[in-house]
């Protein structure tokens, strides 16, 4: 029955067809998940330019498809049509020790010339980002939300010099500060001069700077939230989200505050906390009023 459908969607596809083709492909891949489906899926969603839908799939059996540079190369390809050029370049990041001077001069020119992929649309949104980028705290904590969400439209290096302002600006919340540090992070080798919860500007070398999720405070609370008894299982993920988001009012100086205090503060069992962990609770929830629904 399977073979049918895949059979049925590869002919809709060879007779162009392509909505047909991806509305059968995608019940052969639910009744049977596999590589082979997956990218029979994925080949079809990219031909109809159904970009981020292809990349999601193929996200599913990304190592498979690093494993094959001609398929890897179409997901690269697709990712950026997708507008994910700072994705690309975070991928890269991390690929750069394991590729070959072929692979990455290859995949080099790709991000080179992605302004290339991006449509008329895309394109527009970006120049709007960098337009607002510079004054986000001059909107809304909801309208800075919506430009941080497209900042996946830049380069490393056009974030990195339209954000640079940001990081000193009050009257960006600081959870906004640290999550748009973080974005960089992961891209950039810089350093940066960040207004931290505490009013003081400071020096983040980015190329030492650890992610959030390997600090091991972080690993705790998240370990005692999700191995609680007393905790109802709907609401673990939502207590999680808010102590990540308390966490990142603090990133990136999180080491150097007191361990027992910050996981006190994130699990809201602040009874015990010492004088100095009653003032941090308190400028940390008054930056998370701040933010009301801002994610991270």
């Amino acid at each position: 029955m399977n073979e049918e459908l895949i059979e049925k969607a590869q002919q809709a596809y060879d007779d162009g067809h392509y909505d047909q083709a991806v509305a059968l492909m995608e019940e052969a891949y639910l009744k049977n998940k596999n590589f082979h489906n997956n990218y029979y899926l994925f080949k079809f969603l990219k031909k109809d330019q159904k970009w981020i839908q292809a990349v999601t799939v193929a996200n599913e059996y990304l190592n498979e498809y690093i494993q094959n540079d001609d398929y890897f190369y179409q997901y690269f390809d697709c990712r950026l049509h997708a507008g994910d050029v700072l994705g690309c370049f975070e991928l890269l990041n991390q690929l750069d020790p394991y590729l070959n001077s072929t692979e990455r001069q290859i995949l080099a020119q790709k991000v080179k010339l992605y302004p290339s992929y991006l449509s008329k649309e895309q394109q527009e949104l970006k120049q709007n980002v960098l337009r607002k980028l510079k004054y986000l705290g001059g909107f809304s904590v909801h309208e800075q939300r919506e430009i941080l969400n497209n900042v996946n439209l830049l380069n490393p290096q056009e974030l990195f010099l339209n954000c640079r302002s940001v990081f000193l600006d009050q009257d960006v919340p600081c959870v906004v500060r640290m999550s748009l540090l973080n974005t960089l992070r992961k891209v950039s080798n810089n350093q940066v001069k960040v207004l931290n919860l505490f009013n003081e500007v400071i020096q983040v070398d980015l190329s030492k700077l650890a992610p959030i999720e390997e600090l091991s405070v972080y690993v705790k609370i998240k370990q005692r939230i999700f191995d609680s008894k007393k905790i109802a299982e709907p609401l673990k993920l939502r207590m999680f989200s808010e102590a990540k988001m308390k966490l990142f009012v603090v990133y990136p100086e999180i080491v150097q505050i007191d361990q027992n205090d910050l996981v006190k503060i994130a699990l809201l069992q602040t009874e015990n906390l010492s004088p100095k962990g009653m003032i941090l609770n308190q400028q940390i929830n008054r930056e998370i009023d701040k933010i009301n629904d801002f994610k991270i």
